[in-house]
Parts: C-alpha cells; sequence; structure tokens
C-alpha cells in the first residue's frame, strides 16, 4: 500500500461490552476499509423536552429507504392468532383492552422490523414485547424478597426442567411444562402469579412457534433479561456499586430485553436448526445494537426517571460517576449541559460502531444471508428510536397513572 492510499485509508478499532448469550463478553476487532464510501453516514435527531426545557441529540444512520419499506403483508392479518395468545398470557386484562394492544403489539414489531415477512417471527416478536414490558414493570413494583421470588419462579418456568443444553445445540428429551411452579391460572391475584402466567405462557408459544434451536435461544436471551432485574434492583436500592458507565451497561443492557428480538431476526435470516452458524460479526453487531438501544431508551424515558427518581438512567449514572448532585428536577438538568453533550457523544460511539461492524459484514461476509441479517439489525437503529418517542410507555402522564404496561 502506497503512502497516500494510507493515508486514504481508515482503520477502525473498538471494544464492545455486552451480555448476549452465555454472559459477559468482550470483542475487539480491526479492520481497514479499502473504500470508505461503504461506510454509511449519520445524522443527528434532536429530542426536545418541553417539560424540562432543554433538548439533546441522538445519531441515527442515513439508510436507503429501500431497507426501512415493510415487506410482505401486514402483521395485523396475524392478530387473531396473537389475541389468542395474550388471553392465556394476560388473561386478568379486559377482551377489550387485549384486542387493542394485540393489534399495537404488532404494528410496533413490523415497524421495527419491517424486513422480516413470517408469521412466526411476527407472533414470537410480539410475545417477546409482552413479556419484556410486563414481567420488567412487575419486578420493579416488588419489594426486594418478593422480587428475587418472582425471578426464580419465572426462571424455573422458561428453564422447563428439559433446556438441558442451553447453548442452542440438539435437545435430547421433549419439551415439557414445570410443575412444581404455578403454570396459568384463570384468575392470577397478584404481580408474582401473573409475571409467572405470562412466563409459561411465553414458553409454550416460543415451542410452539419455532424449531427448538431457536426457541432455546430466544428463551436463554428471555432468561438473561429477566435474571438481570435483580442486579439492576440492587443498582437501584445502592447495594451494587456502579464505578464506570461499562459496568451500568453490563447491568442495563441486559435488562433492557432487545436481544431475544434480536435473536429471532437472526434465525430467521440464518435458517432453522444447523445450517448456518452464526458469525463472530453478527454475534458483535447484535450487541453493539442492544448497547445503541440502551441509550435510545434511557433518553427517551428521562422525563419519567427524573419524575420517578429512577438512576438507572445513563444521564443519572454519568452524573454520579463524575460527583455531580443526583438529577431530580429541571432545574437541575438545565445546570448539567455538559453531561447532556457527554452523552451525545458516547451515543455516537455506539451507533459508529455498529455502522462500522455493519460494514465490515457487507464487505467481507461471502454469505449473503449475514448481510441481509446485517441490514434488518441496522434499521433497528432508526425504527427503534420511532418506538421509543411513540409510544406511551415514556409518557410522564401516562406513567403516573400506571396505564402504560403493554404499550
Amino acid at each position: 500500500m502506497s503512502e497516500a492510499e494510507q493515508k486514504g485509508a481508515e482503520t477502525f478499532t473498538f471494544d464492545a461490552v455486552g451480555l448476549g448469550r452465555g454472559g459477559l463478553n468482550r470483542a475487539t476487532s480491526t479492520c481497514v476499509q479499502k473504500n470508505p464510501m461503504e461506510i454509511l453516514h449519520t445524522t443527528q435527531q434532536t429530542i426536545t423536552f418541553a417539560n424540562l426545557g432543554c433538548s439533546t441529540k441522538i445519531p441515527i444512520p442515513i439508510l436507503p429507504e429501500a431497507l426501512l419499506q415493510t415487506v410482505g403483508v401486514p402483521w395485523t392479518n396475524y392478530v387473531s392468532r396473537h389475541l389468542a395468545w395474550k388471553r392465556q398470557a394476560l388473561p386478568w386484562l379486559p377482551d377489550e383492552k387485549l384486542q387493542d394492544i394485540a393489534r399495537a403489539d404488532l404494528e410496533a414489531m413490523q415497524l421495527g422490523f419491517p424486513a422480516v415477512d413470517d408469521e412466526a417471527c411476527a407472533l414470537g416478536l410480539a410475545a417477546c414485547l409482552t413479556i419484556v414490558c410486563y414481567v420488567d414493570s412487575f419486578i420493579e413494583e416488588m419489594e426486594p424478597e418478593m422480587a428475587n421470588q418472582c425471578v426464580k419462579r419465572c426462571l424455573a418456568i422458561l428453564d422447563g426442567d428439559i433446556l438441558d443444553n442451553r447453548i442452542g445445540k440438539a435437545l435430547s428429551t421433549p419439551f415439557r411444562i414445570v410443575t412444581n411452579y404455578i403454570d396459568e391460572v384463570e384468575n392470577p391475584r397478584n404481580s408474582l402469579e401473573k409475571a409467572q402466567t405470562i412466563c409459561s405462557a411465553f414458553y409454550k408459544q416460543m415451542l410452539a412457534l419455532f424449531h427448538p434451536k431457536t426457541a432455546v435461544a430466544v428463551i436463554c436471551d428471555m432468561k438473561d433479561m429477566i435474571a438481570s432485574q435483580l442486579l439492576e434492583l440492587d443498582f437501584k436500592e445502592g447495594i451494587l456499586p456502579i464505578k464506570t458507565y461499562g459496568e451500568y451497561l453490563e447491568i442495563r443492557n441486559r435488562t433492557f430485553g432487545l436481544m431475544p428480538l434480536l435473536t429471532i431476526a437472526e434465525y430467521y435470516y440464518l435458517a432453522e436448526g444447523d445450517s448456518l452458524a452464526t458469525s463472530p460479526d453478527i454475534s458483535l453487531l447484535k450487541t453493539q445494537i442492544s448497547l445503541m438501544g440502551v441509550g435510545q431508551n434511557d433518553i427517551g424515558g428521562l422525563e419519567k426517571d427524573i419524575q420517578l427518581s429512577n438512576p438507572s438512567n445513563s444521564i443519572m449514572v454519568f452524573a454520579r460517576l463524575l460527583g455531580r448532585k443526583p438529577i431530580v428536577s429541571a432545574n437541575n438538568l438545565l445546570e448539567s449541559q455538559d453531561i447532556l453533550s457527554l452523552f451525545e457523544k458516547q451515543n455516537q460511539r455506539f451507533i459508529n460502531d455498529v455502522i462500522k461492524t455493519w460494514s465490515r459484514i457487507q464487505t467481507r461476509s461471502t454469505v449473503k444471508e449475514e448481510r441481509r441479517l446485517s441490514n434488518t439489525l441496522i434499521t433497528v437503529c432508526v425504527t427503534h428510536l420511532k418506538w421509543v418517542l411513540s409510544t406511551s410507555r415514556y409518557n410522564i402522564d401516562c406513567v403516573l397513572q400506571g396505564d402504560c404496561i403493554g404499550s
């Protein structure tokens, strides 16, 4: 390579930290991009907080319109099947509300994954949205002792007594539901029973929709999300000290709950069973997109978190790590513009890492399914932010009224 070529080449180095299937992974990689034009550019989405009197910016990739266009039929065509499942998972809700949120689930998930054209994936993604929103909210509301009990029981149900190989190899025993804890009841009496009912319905739905290997992978991701709730609760209670932003991300990236959805997309493209193995770059891209989603999620929930004094937000974590007073009001935030700037820079790092890995897959992968999958995954950078900014789950009035679950 000539000196001029060396100056024109761009070397990428990144160290992504996250928790996917199997626990903590640290992946470091470098590459020289032969054609810088193959790198996607980014634009800044301005987020204005009317009640806080300030704004911030979130970077998103500039994607070809074709990547964001919906493929196939509207997922609301599958609403009758999803509604039947919702009635099993949420039997305490009135049917009129179940009909509304069943349709909303499918619309939200098709917005998130517009290139996926498969009924089983549509229903699986919608079921993931349900369990993530509800179980997370139930556990957050519980006292520590009950939360610990709830997590253990939910994990036992998702274990099913038969997931004897949790990394997705062939299963040697038939699936069955555990009986030593609650399965499904007509009228769950409290959040503990409701969480278990949802988990049991989710477990059965994954097995009904997917090949055993796919079901195991998605269930394992969901188990990781639920198990990590206790770590986040300990952090919120001040029991678990966070010394670095990376430590916060290691917890938050698990409780965030995006990984099961990305895994469903992964198996949609890379096929069921053992036909195609996931490459390290695909695993890395999933982790990086999940971290990017944490940043978007934290900014979307900032008003709510300030109102409810929730410390599990990047802005609050940066303030504490810098020795600032807690951000509990709009005035506190207005006095902390440098923290917002720091947060913006961190989100730019997240999206830069995503684009670098996506670009490497596009230029180096010889498997067309991987290239198609990476296109679908990177659209989540745009579609997830749209969902965050539109869902009532992050509307402070809705949160205070207690009517945001499942939105």
